[in-house]
């Protein structure tokens, strides 16, 4: 178990080795990303029987199922032509009671930072 005994400080040596160990893994991660991504480009551009690429027959098919009334077909076909729908923030109208539990909250910060500083002028006599 961890505690103040047994903790190893972090040298200058120490955090660049990791940090050099973090970059490699990183940059293998993003290489294996993006041979993935090219092999799915790839297939995607592979032809079907219909003499159609599998890309046009998934954009065909989703537009097929998006005129049937499939909503998530039609959220796929607007993402697929770069549209994006405007995005609703709602803002609740009352925030008095939001505003009660801040002021709580900050009245309990500083009872807590009161209680330090007064530990701290404290003085124990043997």
């Amino acid at each position: 178990m961890a505690n103040v005994e047994n903790l190893v400080p972090v040298t200058k040596e120490n955090a660049r080795e990791r940090g050099r160990a973090g970059g490699k893994a990183s940059g293998e991660a993003r290489r294996e990303k993006r041979r993935f991504r090219e092999l799915i480009e790839m297939a995607l551009e592979c032809l079907t029987d219909d003499g159609l690429t599998i890309k046009e027959g998934i954009a065909a098919s989703a537009v097929m199922k998006a005129r049937a009334g499939d909503i998530r077909a039609m959220e796929l076909v607007i993402q697929m032509i770069g549209e994006q729908p405007a995005v609703k923030v709602e803002v609740a109208s009352d925030l008095t009671g939001a505003m009660d539990e801040m002021d709580h909250y900050m009245d309990g910060l500083w009872t807590k930072e009161r209680m330090r500083e007064n530990e701290k002028d404290t003085v124990t006599l043997p």
